[in-house]
């Protein structure tokens, strides 16, 4: 087998290249090339280093040292930046590349080709280069598809409250998502939607014994969509507050799909009054 330090060099300066773009974009860094080419090679001397310097050690030890690296490799792309990003960098970071790495990994594997794991010297000249092009489409499709994810996140999070409200003397304080396009009205009062399967059936219990008390009631909140008109079944709360402001509204059981959130409120319920 033989060893090439031209393939090494290369190989690992180009990958630790995508990695640390790849970084830069999730976190939305925009960083310079120049910055990237930095990183790059200082993650590629220590690639080299390491196993050259740590040849007795065993394979999978050389791999943590290297992921103890990951603080240093990640300080040029963060340079000046806040504690927090540093942080989430080098988490991200480490994330890649063992995704990268097991894509790799996993199509040598598919293809029948040598997977070399003893150092990082260690190339074979057989390695067809349709390999690695194939694992970088792959991968890129994963990190634009995280990338992707990672944007939706922070956008809900824009419109996420704290929202508390009581039944039956029970208290409940729960991650609500406020839906632009959620302006029903009954009865000039706001109507929103429990989407939580398990504060669902929580408050079921709580609205069924109510009822078998003569402490609620439920009422039929019309409505209609695109897909037609319907009615929903609904029961009035006195207290809900988001926001620092109380207001009373009709509190609808959905069986809706759970996002993350457990109610969706109404935009009515905004300080200002007003849908947006």
């Amino acid at each position: 087998m033989d060893i090439y330090i031209e393939y090494a060099i290369i190989d690992n300066l180009l990958l630790d290249y995508i990695l640390f773009l790849a970084t830069s974009l999730t976190l939305k860094m925009n960083r310079k090339i120049s910055r990237l080419l930095l990183c790059s090679a200082i993650a590629t001397i220590v690639a080299i280093i390491i196993p050259i310097l740590c040849q007795s050690l065993p394979t999978i030890l050389i791999a943590v040292i290297k992921l103890i690296c990951a603080p240093l490799l990640c300080l040029p792309l963060c340079y000046k930046d806040r504690m927090s990003r540093y942080v989430w960098s080098i988490m991200i970071f480490v994330a890649y590349t063992i995704l990268l790495g097991g894509t790799i990994y996993a199509i040598m594997l598919f293809t029948n080709n040598y997977m070399p794991s003893s150092v990082a010297l260690t190339y074979s000249a057989s390695v067809p280069i349709g390999v690695y092009l194939l694992a970088m489409l792959l991968f890129g499709y994963l990190v634009a598809n995280i990338v992707k994810y990672i944007i939706s996140v922070r956008h809900i999070a824009k419109f996420e409250y704290t929202a508390t409200f009581s039944i039956m003397h029970k208290q409940f304080s729960v991650q609500s998502f406020l839906d632009s396009g959620n302006t029903l009205m009954y009865r000039d009062k706001a109507v929103c939607f429990v989407l939580d399967r398990q504060l669902c059936k929580r408050l079921g219990a709580l609205i069924s014994q109510g009822i078998a008390t003569n402490q609620l009631k439920l009422e039929y909140v019309p409505f209609s969509t695109v897909a037609g008109k319907g009615a929903t079944v609904a029961i009035q709360v006195d207290d809900f507050t988001i926001c620092g402001a109380t207001s009373t509204i009709y509190l609808a059981l959905s069986k809706g799909e759970n996002r993350g959130y457990s109610i969706m409120i109404n935009s009515y319920l905004l300080p200002q009054g007003e849908p947006v």
